[in-house]
């Protein structure tokens, strides 16, 4: 029997949305990405390190078998300049290898990459959230399997101009839903607008949490109950290492995981999942290497 966890929307390009909103551009570089994954919310060495995608490719991870064991797993995206198409690259373990998983959705010109547990069933599945020039919404649209097709969920929530798509599993009952982090000129902060269902509406939870300057926000189920709450990985910039912040809870506060710093803001990616299977989700990153 699958183990009864809340599955958290682990595939969370997140920065791809930060560069669209915010007009900053991630490092460019030739090589390929070295992933460093931690069991624990804590310092220290990695327990998992592999290769896998391209230095340039948008990360992010998932549970996309869906199997006995609910561990998340690597994925990449890839702009196919042929098609002007994404082109999603799977894994089903955390290691070196081809794709297990192959297919386009979604246009790299108007629409982000986002996944999670859109049907609730314990695997994460892809979607995208489309730019709609015409009413300046996000237009999500979701499938409930990995492969190409029309989305089996249509809706818009979320402003272009200020909100980076965010979904996750908010109320805990282990399907992922929409959200957006925005940014606005009067407050430093970012405000976390939350739906517990997978159509247009007004927030089910609404607070702020992390600097809109030193921040780049991340949800997680950090103590093993319950659904997806907020964190951030922010920059510190005497160390050059990013200091996770973590919240056991959906709403304005102060971390209740000890403060801890991982990873190199100038070469690596933040990342969250539950990497070991046990319910519980950690952080890691991906290098540029």
């Amino acid at each position: 029997m699958r183990k009864a966890v809340a599955r958290p929307a682990k595939v969370l390009f997140v920065l791809l949305a930060l560069v669209l909103l915010l007009g900053t551009s991630p490092a460019s570089a030739a090589g390929t990405r070295l992933w460093l994954l931690r069991n624990s919310n804590s310092a220290g060495a990695p327990d998992i390190t592999f290769e896998y995608g391209s230095a340039r490719d948008p990360v992010g991870v998932g549970d996309f078998d869906g199997d006995v064991t609910p561990s998340d797993t690597a994925a990449v995206v890839r702009p196919n300049l042929a098609t002007g198409n994404w082109q999603w690259l799977l894994r089903n373990s955390n290691s070196a290898g081809n794709p297990d998983i192959t297919f386009e959705y979604g246009s790299v010109s108007t629409d982000i990459p986002v996944g999670g547990d859109w049907d609730g069933n314990g695997t994460d599945t892809v979607g995208v959230a489309r730019v709609d020039f015409a009413t300046g919404s996000w237009n999500w649209l979701l499938r409930n399997t990995n492969s190409a097709g029309n989305p089996d969920i249509n809706l818009y929530y979320g402003s272009v101009g200020s909100d980076v798509p965010f979904p996750g599993d908010w109320d805990g009952t282990g399907g992922d839903s929409v959200g957006v982090v925005r940014a606005t000129r009067s407050s430093p902060y970012w405000t976390w607008l939350l739906r517990n269902a997978n159509t247009a509406g007004n927030p089910d939870l609404t607070f702020q949490f992390g600097s809109i300057r030193t921040d780049i926000p991340l949800a997680g189920n950090w103590d093993g109950t319950g659904g997806d709450t907020a964190g951030v990985a922010r920059v510190d910039t005497e160390t050059g290492y990013w200091s996770w912040l973590l919240r056991n809870a959906s709403g304005a506060g102060s971390p209740d995981v000890p403060v801890f710093e991982y990873g190199s803001v100038r070469t690596d990616t933040p990342l969250v999942g539950d990497f070991d299977g046990d319910g519980a989700d950690s952080i890691g990153v991906a290098r540029r290497t």
